[in-house]
């Protein structure tokens, strides 16, 4: 088979490329069954998923105020820009 030309399938499974690798204390959203989460990532648990993914340990607020945690893989966040720090400045 030519490199070249990929199957759908082997395209999907490429994680898609991200501007940074996500760090302790990011503002991240993700899908949460039919809902869309803003959450904390509060541990790297590294490569450890299902073909060398990166997983993360996220801490959510529940509508009631209780404060949830779960693992989710890195390609299933979307990084948001944090409110409380302003971006950094590099050069």
């Amino acid at each position: 088979m030519n490199q070249d030309h990929m199957t759908q399938r082997q395209r999907a499974a490429r994680p898609p490329t991200r501007r940074r690798p996500l760090r302790v204390g990011d503002r991240v959203s993700y899908m949460f069954g039919t809902h869309r989460v803003v959450a904390r990532v509060v541990e790297d648990h590294g490569n450890i998923g299902v073909g060398g993914r990166q997983l993360v340990a996220v801490v959510r607020k529940t509508y009631e105020g209780e404060l949830r945690d779960s693992v989710v893989a890195a390609e299933d966040v979307t990084l948001l820009r944090d409110r409380k720090r302003p971006p950094s400045r590099q050069g």
